[in-house]
C-alpha cells in the first residue's frame, strides 16, 4: 500500500492524472485477474473479461477530455507499478485468516503503508495540519475517503472473487464522472457520455448472475411426469 502511493503520484507528475490514473486503475483489474487464478485458483469466465474490456474502455473514454495527455515510457512503468502494489494489497488481504475481521484486515494494510511513508512527513511543512480547515480536510480524507472505502473493500472481497472486486472498483471513475456533471455542472461530451455507458454496462455484466444449466434427463423426466 506503501508503495502504491509512492508509484501512483510519481506516475501522475510524469504523464498527467489521465494517462496515470487510467494505466493505474486499468491494470489493477487485469492483474487482480491473474494473481486470483494463480493464488486462489479462481475460475474466470467470459462474462469476466468482457465486463473488464467494457470498464476499462470506459475508463479511457473519460480520460480523454482531462486536457493535453503525454505518454512518457517512465510514468507508463511507475503507473503499472501502481496497479500492480494495488492488486497485490487486496490480495494479501484476502489471504489473512477469517478469524480476522474486515476492519482489522483494512488496519494492517493501512497501518504498515502509512509506516512506510512515513518518513516523507520530515521534508514536508505540515502547519496546515494544525489549522481549521486542514482538520478537517484531514478528517475528511481519513474517514470517508479511506476507512471507511477500505473497510468495506476488504468486507467485499472474503464474499467474492479478487478478480470481480478489483472489476467492480472501475466504478470509482464513474461515480466521480456523475458527481461532476450533477453537483459541479461540468460538460458531458460525447467521450464521458460514451465511457459512463461503457463501465455501467460492464459493471451490469459483471453483477449479473447466470442461470445453472437444467440436466436435460431431469427436464424430460418432469416432463413425462
Amino acid at each position: 500500500m506503501g508503495l502504491y502511493q509512492v508509484f501512483f503520484f510519481a506516475a501522475l507528475l510524469k504523464t498527467g492524472v489521465a494517462v496515470g490514473t487510467m494505466i493505474t486503475i486499468g491494470s489493477a483489474p487485469i492483474i487482480a485477474g491473474i494473481l486470483g487464478k494463480v493464488l486462489f485458483h479462481e475460475q474466470i469466465d467470459r462474462k469476466w473479461y468482457l465486463a473488464t474490456i467494457l470498464a476499462v474502455t470506459g475508463c479511457a473514454l473519460l480520460a480523454l477530455p482531462s486536457g493535453e495527455i503525454g505518454i512518457e515510457f517512465t510514468g507508463v512503468l511507475l503507473a503499472l507499478g501502481a496497479g500492480f502494489s494495488w492488486a497485490i494489497a487486496g490480495s494479501s488481504m484476502k489471504m489473512l485468516p477469517d478469524s480476522r475481521s474486515s476492519i482489522e484486515k483494512a488496519a494492517m494494510m493501512l497501518l504498515l503503508g502509512s509506516v512506510i511513508i512515513s518518513p516523507v512527513l520530515l521534508f514536508r511543512d505540515l502547519s496546515w495540519f494544525f489549522s481549521q480547515g486542514g482538520a478537517l480536510v484531514v478528517s475528511h480524507l481519513s474517514l470517508m475517503a479511506t476507512a471507511l472505502p477500505y473497510v468495506l473493500f476488504a468486507l467485499g472481497i472474503t464474499m467474492i472473487k479478487i478478480s470481480t472486486a478489483y472489476t467492480l472498483t472501475l466504478s470509482e471513475p464513474l461515480t466521480a464522472s456523475c458527481l461532476g456533471i450533477f453537483l459541479l455542472g461540468e460538460d458531458v461530451t460525447g467521450p464521458v457520455l460514451a465511457g459512463i455507458m461503457l463501465i455501467f454496462t460492464g459493471l451490469l455484466i459483471l453483477s449479473i448472475r447466470g442461470k445453472k444449466p437444467v440436466c436435460f434427463h431431469h427436464r424430460r423426466k418432469r416432463i413425462s411426469n
